[in-house]
C-alpha cells in the first residue's frame, strides 16, 4: 500500500512540472505583467547588435498584453536569419524585467530584448516565447546581470 501511494504521489507531481526546456517566464513592463511559458532554444543566437544583448522572441499577440512596450525609444532592429529567409530585420523593444522561474531559484534580468515574432513560435501552442540560452547561462548571469 506505501508502494502504491509513493508512486501515485511522484506520478502526480511529475504531470504539475513542465516539461524540459519550457519555463515560465514573467515580463514586467511599467504598466503591467505577463506570464508566459518559453522554449530555451540551444540554436537561438539573436543579439540586438548595438549592445551585444541577446534576444529572446516573443509572440506578438502575447506581447500585445504588456502595455506600454511598444514606444519609439525603445525601438530595436534586430538582424536574423532563418530557414526560408535568409536576410530580415525582426522588430524588438526593450523590457523592464524579467523573471525566469528556475527549477530551483528564480533568475531576474533588467531590461531585456525582445524581438517580435508575427507568427505562433510552437506549433501546437505550447510556448509563446523562445529565451535566448545566454539568459540561462550561469556565466552570462553573474557577468552581465
Amino acid at each position: 500500500m506505501l508502494g502504491y501511494q509513493a508512486v501515485s504521489w511522484w506520478v502526480a507531481q511529475t504531470g504539475k512540472r513542465q516539461p524540459a526546456g519550457i519555463y515560465k517566464v514573467r515580463l514586467r513592463g511599467s504598466l503591467n505583467e505577463i506570464e508566459l511559458d518559453a522554449l530555451m532554444d540551444t540554436g537561438n543566437s539573436l543579439r540586438e547588435p548595438v549592445s551585444g544583448r541577446p534576444v529572446s522572441v516573443v509572440e506578438e499577440e502575447s506581447l500585445r498584453r504588456l502595455l506600454g512596450i511598444k514606444i519609439p525609444e525603445k525601438l530595436k532592429a534586430i538582424p536574423y536569419h532563418s530557414i526560408g529567409r535568409s536576410n530580415g530585420i525582426m522588430e524588438g523593444y526593450e523590457v523592464p524585467e524579467m523573471i525566469i522561474k528556475g527549477r530551483e531559484e528564480n533568475i531576474r534580468w533588467q531590461k531585456v530584448i525582445v524581438g517580435i515574432s508575427k507568427d505562433k513560435v510552437s506549433v501546437n501552442g505550447r510556448y509563446q516565447m523562445i529565451l535566448h540560452p545566454d539568459l540561462l547561462s550561469e556565466a552570462f548571469k553573474t557577468g552581465q546581470k
